[in-house]
């Protein structure tokens, strides 16, 4: 494979670890002694949507982005620092001797900062988001696999920071012993059942009647509670269980709605990226369609832009293929990411799921109302289904009836419920907010 960094200058690649070399460096380091007030750092770096630019501007843009990236980290570190290039969106920097913690801070920020400034890639302009994971030792022994673990977590906690850094503290390293254990029971939890289906309501807001349920996978842990979907899932995407968490959450809910037996229900299923792309996903469904004697149109398969654009000609072989089937496609989340709107015309779907983001905004925001006004003609004209989520109030879902908008779907009138719980409520039918 071709090295993306080889396009630098001789005195960059020759400053540059590669992964290897940086791990086997740390492992030496950490592995002798030290005075107990020394202290050391290591700065994991991530550039947030690489995937996205990679999928939009090609492989010779994202190798550019690459170089670009690492002679700016090259440039603004130390003498004494290992810096070095972990593969595709990811940089890292070892301190041996960082002295107070302020220095850390700062030059997180600092290097976060230069590699942040606007660059030109494939000739159009481009601001990197880089994500910082921090973590600082030296009192304590630390193994280098728990070095890695903390700054893996530290990192993962800074994509919910308005900052976009994370250091590794006390709060993290509680964080870091559940993720641990959601980590040695994921698979088994899938096994077992453990991992089941709820439903969330999609409502006709004109009626009041409920038209669509999407199905969203919900873990109650016997000693951490409630695990939340946005724990379980990144760690299921690491690796294979991702498929095995999908085919469960298909099969779970396809046999659910083969047992309500209410033929103009529609299911959506949110599809993973591996799911998306892998060769049985077909032949998965075809099988499970017949095994519940269901009509393909009821189902509805999820599917975000980012996902779309890893490899856009995969994606629509995979798609008209699925289509071939009679299941509708939705696009999930509409109104993040890029939002490029040859996703519209480039692939065969038939909903478009408006993202909660632009939802939360209105009616207070003017230019919020303008954009979905747009995006709802948009939609109208393009054949498109539109479906407004996270909706959390009477103002918002009287606003979006008010422009045609009339699929909602939010806690204005439900979350997530079990089986038991959306039986009851077809039953009695959903009533209007108040």
């Amino acid at each position: 494979m071709q090295n993306p960094l080889g396009g630098c200058p001789t005195t960059v690649r020759s400053h540059l670890l590669d992964r290897q070399q940086l791990l086997t460096r740390m492992a030496s380091y950490l592995s002798t002694p030290r005075i107990p007030s020394q202290r050391f750092a290591f700065l994991h770096f991530n550039v947030a949507g690489f995937r996205q630019i990679n999928g939009l501007y090609g492989h010779g843009a994202a190798d550019a982005l690459q170089q670009e990236l690492a002679r700016r980290l090259l440039a603004s570190g130390g003498r004494e620092e290992w810096l070095a290039h972990l593969g595709a969106d990811e940089f890292a920097l070892f301190v041996p001797d960082v002295g107070r913690l302020t220095r850390v801070a700062g030059l997180a920020r600092h290097l976060q900062q230069q590699l942040q400034m606007p660059m030109q890639v494939a000739g159009s302009p481009i601001s990197p988001v880089v994500l910082v994971g921090i973590v600082v030792g030296g009192a304590q022994p630390l193994s280098l696999a728990d070095l890695l673990r903390a700054a893996d977590y530290a990192l993962s906690c800074a994509k919910s920071r308005k900052a976009g850094r994370q250091l590794f503290g006390r709060r993290q390293a509680r964080g870091a012993a559940r993720s641990l254990v959601i980590r040695r029971e994921l698979a088994q939890a899938i096994a077992d059942g453990s991992l089941v289906a709820h439903y969330q309501p999609v409502l006709d807001g004109r009626s009041g009647q409920v038209v669509a349920v999407e199905a969203l996978a919900r873990w109650q842990h016997p000693t951490l509670g409630t695990v939340s979907p946005a724990e379980f899932i990144p760690v299921a995407e690491e690796s294979e269980l991702i498929e095995r968490l999908g085919e469960t959450m298909l099969r779970q809910s396809l046999a659910m709605l083969a047992r309500l037996k209410q033929p103009q229900l529609k299911l959506h299923v949110n599809l993973a990226t591996r799911q998306l792309y892998g060769q049985a996903l077909p032949s998965l469904l075809a099988r499970l369609l017949t095994l519940h004697q269901l009509d393909p149109r009821q189902l509805v398969l999820e599917i975000t832009e980012s996902q779309l654009m890893q490899a856009p000609e995969q994606a629509l072989a995979q798609m008209q293929r699925l289509c071939q089937l009679g299941v509708g496609l939705a696009l999930d989340d509409f109104g993040t990411g890029y939002s490029a709107l040859h996703c519209l015309i480039s692939f065969p779907l038939t909903i478009l799921k408006l993202d909660r983001s632009l939802i939360q905004a209105v009616p207070d925001s003017p230019r919020a109302c303008t954009l979905l006004r747009h995006i709802r003609q948009l939609a109208a004209d393009l054949n498109l289904i539109a479906v407004a989520e996270g909706v959390e109030t009477a103002r918002q879902q009287h606003w979006l009836l008010a422009q045609n908008i009339p699929l909602i779907q939010g806690f204005v009138f439900s979350p997530a419920v079990d089986e038991c719980k959306l039986v009851a409520m077809l039953g009695n039918g959903m009533p209007n907010p108040q």
